[in-house]
């Protein structure tokens, strides 16, 4: 008794195991006594552990025309088993058949049969409804054993996606799912048009467009997270998944999840801050870190182009444990160098690489990755790597083979344009031309990372208007009443000190196009620019949304957002818009749950009953 409620526990166990559905699993524990579906023609069973599979006994093919067939199954597409050959010779052969729609079909033919003990996983045809295993002898016999057909899990569904942390190359994303399972996931710029199912789920098919990255997830957890990465500052994605079942299967109730966000502009990051030619040997290569973080530079390498031979395949690269730390200085500098110019500037690193044998015409780059070097992006240039004449700096032709060259001490963050870094002249340059015996700009410090430039208030007089400061994207969204003459709108702002706008508020009166500012860091020489986003309501809006009190709440919003002052049985219609104008999502009921869009500013607008409508901005926080 206590074996029958262990062989029950079992099989109760690996019903559904692996991902698979089991729905025949059979070990053959009673040898030939099978239930009455079950047909076959055998010799008694092998009971010796060597010629068995998982447990004693295995079913024993010894004859020409000894066969087994399965009881009906209906959407299997998998079956697998445990094979041995007992001294057969290589002419012996063992057939897989199918039964499909009133034929026996072969599915596999096994020649030779290996004499060391097989587990075989076969994939089945589309409506096989029983199987039949039947040995063709030529010499020897066959140990047949822990026979499973199994099909796969269902999809899981997916109850909930949010982006957890989004930066200028990378992302994150949770996922909740209601059972672990498989997750094809891809990554596209959002100007490209929407996938079918069929391509998440054959992802190596892919290639109509260019996207940023992919692949799948598997989990045994509910909640898990993923790293995107290959992205580029400033731009704006769309993720789509799709879960699948554990054979990459899906059913009626499968679709696309679609997420989108923006990336972040480029953050400051490590950059050159001096190409010292020097004289003789005398040269330098130093990299400044101006983030308030220690940086591990194993994450980061230096290209290097030649006499304008473009970009090699070889990189000067750091050592593993190497850390910068913030608002520090890297120096990497010839081995040879004279011990004067040794003494003098403290080198991190001392080489003989060819990184340091530049001329005014070989050109450098710093490359950073985030996914463990699979993928590899440029941060900081300095020259022109297909250039074979010295490059020009701030408007003086060959000036790389006759200057020393530093960075800015205002410089905060790598260009990978030289024609930018390099500028026009003395004022549009990054970089101060020095003498090949000036070293002392090595040691000047440069200034601290720009604070963050925002407003302490925006305001405009004695109007009925609607505004929306988005400080992730530099937008300021404003809804004013048709009524109002947009060419003559006064604004008030309050900033912190040393903060100034250009052009001057008082010059900027005509509402009746978006347009752009700059706010001015005097103090520490910094500049973001800000663009004001214009919409119009007619009055009866403006009048709906007065008499109503209509609000949306909460605002900014994490998860769901709610309106007063108007009711579900006012509600034709519900549309959020993206910040560019496309349709997210469609709802006829609130509150509406937003915890799967991204980080940014939206548009929705309610369509009443009544015909009437209301219109206003929100913004989703992370």
């Amino acid at each position: 008794m206590l074996k029958f409620i262990n062989v029950l526990f079992i099989l109760s166990c690996s019903y559904l195991a692996y991902g698979q559905i089991y729905l025949i699993q059979q070990t053959f524990d009673n040898g030939n006594t099978l239930p009455a579906e079950w047909e076959l023609q055998l010799d008694s069973p092998y009971t010796s552990a060597s010629n068995s599979g998982s447990s004693i006994p295995a079913l024993k093919f010894s004859a020409t025309g000894h066969y087994l067939r399965t009881p009906s199954f209906y959407g299997a597409t998998d079956v697998s088993f445990w094979l041995k050959g007992i001294s057969t010779d290589t002419l012996s052969t063992f057939v897989v058949e199918g039964w499909v729609e009133g034929n026996w079909t072969e599915i596999q033919r096994i020649r030779p049969i290996s004499r060391t003990a097989q587990k075989y996983q076969l994939e089945l045809p589309d409506y096989v409804t029983r199987l039949q295993f039947t040995y063709i002898k030529s010499s020897g016999n066959v140990a047949f054993d822990d026979l499973i057909v199994s099909r796969p899990s269902r999809p899981p569904r997916i109850l909930n996606c949010r982006m957890t942390a989004i930066k200028d190359y990378t992302a994150e994303m949770e996922i909740t799912l209601d059972t672990s399972g498989i997750v094809a996931y891809l990554v596209v710029p959002d100007t490209v048009p929407d996938p079918h199912i069929h391509q998440l789920l054959h992802l190596d098919q892919y290639t109509s467009h260019t996207f940023a990255d992919t692949g799948h997830i598997r989990s045994d957890n509910n909640i898990f997270s993923q790293k995107i990465f290959n992205l580029v500052p400033s731009s704006t994605y769309c993720i789509y998944l799709l879960p699948t079942g554990s054979k990459n299967n899906i059913n009626d109730s499968t679709r696309l999840e679609k997420v989108t966000f923006t990336t972040l502009k480029a953050q400051p990051t490590l950059f050159f801050s001096a190409i010292v030619k020097g004289t003789g040997n005398n040269k330098i290569i130093a990299i400044y870190n101006p983030t308030s973080d220690t940086v591990k530079l194993s994450e980061y390498r230096i290209a290097m182009s030649t006499n304008g031979g473009g970009w090699l395949t070889s990189y000067f690269t750091f050592k593993p444990s190497t850390l910068l730390p913030p608002h520090s200085q890297y120096i990497i500098m010839k081995s040879t160098a004279d011990s004067l110019f040794k003494a003098s500037f403290r080198a991190d690193t001392l080489t003989g690489n060819k990184v340091i044998n530049f001329t005014g015409n070989d050109a450098r780059a710093l490359q950073r990755t985030v996914n463990n070097g699979n993928k590899w992006f440029t941060i900081d240039v300095y020259g022109l790597p297909t250039q074979a004449t010295d490059f020009s700096v701030a408007g003086i032709a060959g000036a790389a083979g006759k200057y020393n060259l530093y960075r800015k001490r205002n410089i905060h963050t790598g260009n990978t344009s030289w024609q930018l870094s390099t500028g026009t002249d003395s004022l549009s340059s990054e970089w101060l031309l020095k003498p090949l015996t000036d070293f002392n700009w090595l040691l000047e410090p440069f200034a601290k990372t720009h604070r963050k430039l925002v407003f302490r208030s925006l305001s405009f007089a004695n109007l009925p208007v609607q505004i929306l400061v988005d400080t992730l994207q530099q937008q300021i969204y404003v809804t004013f009443p048709d009524t109002v003459d947009l060419k003559q709108i006064h604004w008030q702002i309050t900033l912190d000190s040393g903060l100034v706008i250009v052009p001057n508020p008082m010059h900027l009166h005509d509402f009746s196009n978006n347009f752009s500012f700059y706010l001015i860091d005097t103090l520490q020489l910094d500049t973001c620019a800000w663009t004001f986003r214009i919409k119009t309501l007619p009055a009866e809006v403006e009048k709906l949304a007065e008499d109503k009190q209509v609000i949306i709440f909460p605002n900014p919003v994490k998860e769901w957002v709610q309106i007063h002052g108007i009711s579900n049985d006012q509600i034709r219609e519900i549309i959020i818009f993206s910040s560019t104008g496309k349709i997210i999502g469609t709802y006829q009921r609130l509150p509406i749950q937003v915890s799967l869009l991204s980080p940014g500013s939206y548009l929705l607008k309610i369509y009443l009953i009544n015909n009437k409508s209301f219109t206003n901005f929100f913004v989703k926080t992370p």
